[in-house]
């Protein structure tokens, strides 16, 4: 038997590396429907040089 569980939301979203913050780093966007929201942020690698 397979479980086919209903989604809950589903999200598609692109971030840009041609703009003055590429790739909207330390920016946050959120998507919202009737039964969830979800905060989406991208975050810098620290590196490790």
């Amino acid at each position: 038997m397979k479980n086919d569980d209903d989604k809950v939301m589903l999200i598609h979203d692109s971030w840009l590396r041609d703009s003055p913050i590429p790739y909207d780093i330390n920016h946050h966007k959120i998507h919202a429907n009737d039964f969830a929201e979800m905060t989406l942020r991208v975050m810098p690698m620290i590196s490790s040089k």
